[in-house]
């Protein structure tokens, strides 16, 4: 595969508002990621970049997980049922995202993702939110574009699969599955469940922002997908999961430029547990090679934060001690996918990531 490239385009996008209400639309800068899937390989890739925001303003109360705003803000059911997400902007839960689950004119429900409220949360009235569409397969990937066209769905050469972070464990196998097909064997042209093609087209199925894709290219001819959104304006929050046994956590690089590990802050927020010894580390960050062919890619770097007393604190290649501090090299790359290998504790206890923008805007 060839190395994943990035960039903000000059060219800007326009954070819209489609109610009179929403506040005053404010320029958001509009990025890409390409990249090149090869013959016979699996590539995984991730889709930092947002759909264009549909309302942006500030909240005029919170009840525990009911959002108001300003009278006639929305048309009541104008976002589905989990069709939409709320992106808090400002306060404790900056960059955080709850799928939205109803609205009325004046408010938003949405789920709260974990045991708690949004309000119990730290979500307060004033705090101001943006409300983005999720990326679905038909939305990101058009016709199968990037990921490829099939004339048959019971013989797919290109698929593509969602990471599974619905379980808990280690090495667990890749999720759902689907094709594009392209009608020329008759019936509808679009995406369907590999494995429950009756089940009709499936274009609407939304990407969650933390979403890790993989494409499975098994054609002869090498794919090539380029993916355009709006630029991240806040700084992302991830969650990411502990449990009772050693949890995998497969997880997007949230950020479309090439990032440090001492950028990432995985440490600093919380998301990694640093490692007394490095011999025998808590939580380790596993990395895919951007460069790699064949399919079923194993992991090829791994690194741990050492906070022992003992040396010099900070990043470590677990395999090469010897190497020394790696904190400042750029081994997070744009559109790839970690794996943040999370050590035994609470039973699934929700650790927050929070990737600072090593960009202004």
């Amino acid at each position: 595969m060839k190395p994943i490239q990035s960039a903000i385009i000059a060219a800007a996008a326009l954070m819209g508002a489609t109610s009179a209400l929403a506040t005053t639309a404010t320029t958001v800068p509009v990025g890409y990621i390409s990249l090149t899937v090869p013959a016979a390989s699996d590539t995984n890739i991730a889709v930092p970049l947002q759909t264009a925001s549909v309302w942006s303003g500030a909240s005029t109360g919170i009840t525990a997980d009911t959002v108001s705003v300003a009278a006639s803000s929305f048309t009541a059911s104008q976002f589905g049922a989990e069709t939409h997400m709320l992106q808090v902007t400002s306060g404790p839960l900056s960059g955080r995202i709850f799928p939205i689950l109803s609205n009325a004119t004046g408010n938003v429900v949405v789920d709260p993702v974990v045991a708690t409220s949004l309000q119990a949360q730290g979500f307060v009235s004033g705090n101001t939110f943006t409300i983005r569409p999720y990326w679905t397969l038909d939305t990101l990937f058009p016709a199968g574009a990037g990921v490829g066209q099939n004339s048959d769905p019971n013989a797919p050469t290109s698929t593509l699969f969602f990471a599974d972070n619905e379980l808990t464990g280690t090495n667990r196998s890749l999720l759902d599955n689907f094709l594009y097909y392209d009608g020329s064997q008759g019936g509808d042209a679009g995406w369907y469940d590999v494995n429950n093609t009756e089940a009709g087209v499936q274009g609407g199925k939304t990407i969650q922002p933390s979403s890790a894709l993989t494409v499975r290219n098994l054609g002869e001819s090498a794919l090539n997908l380029v993916v355009s959104g709006e630029v991240p304006s806040v700084s992302p929050k991830l969650l990411v999961v502990s449990d009772t046994q050693e949890n995998d956590n497969v997880l997007q690089v949230p950020l479309p430029v090439d990032t440090s590990l001492n950028q990432s802050q995985l440490f600093e927020s919380g998301a990694v547990a640093g490692s007394p010894d490095p011999n025998a580390p808590t939580d380790v960050v596993f990395v895919y090679d951007t460069a790699g062919t064949g399919l079923n890619p194993s992991t090829s770097s791994t690194y741990l934060y050492y906070n022992g007393s003992e040396g010099q604190v900070g990043w470590y290649d677990a395999n090469n001690l010897e190497s020394g501090l790696i904190g400042n090299d750029l081994l997070l790359k744009a559109g790839s996918q970690i794996l943040i290998r999370k050590a035994v504790g609470v039973a699934l206890q929700a650790n927050t990531w929070t990737a600072p923008l090593p960009y202004s805007l």
